[in-house]
């Protein structure tokens, strides 16, 4: 799984364990339901064309950890508002995203502690992202 900055062309290998927890949680439909003044239930629907949560987490503690150096640069690269990447997933299928800061960007966190941090320290790392 590889995420490329579109702006700079750098790309962040992520691990290929980081599970997309999200991927049915979500369709494209979406309504509304409001009463009119009759009392009659007015609907409106429509289909939305981005915003697809793409929420990549680890399936366990001991799988997934990503270096600190990536999650250092996932942390910068979140700090670019409407940065914008491609994110390649595992099957090759490649997505247009953003980071979803509505909800935090990203939440990582070190598997071990070490008390002079080094960037191969092992994290695990809760990256958030949205379809564009």
């Amino acid at each position: 799984m590889k995420l490329t900055n579109q702006v700079s062309g750098v790309v962040l290998q992520l691990h290929h364990d980081l599970l997309w927890t999200d991927e049915h949680s979500w369709t494209k439909a979406v309504t509304t339901t409001t009463y009119a003044i009759t009392g009659a239930l007015l609907v409106q629907a429509a289909t939305r064309k981005t915003g697809r949560p793409i929420t990549l987490a680890p399936p366990n503690e001991e799988m997934a950890w990503l270096p600190r150096s990536t999650v250092d640069a996932l942390h910068d690269w979140a700090d670019i508002a409407g940065l914008q990447m491609t994110l390649e997933m595992e099957d090759g299928k490649t997505r247009n995203v953003q980071f979803r800061h509505a909800d935090g960007a990203m939440d990582s966190r070190p598997v071990k502690g070490f008390p002079s941090p080094q960037p191969d320290d092992p994290f695990l790392a809760t990256i958030r992202l949205m379809e564009i």
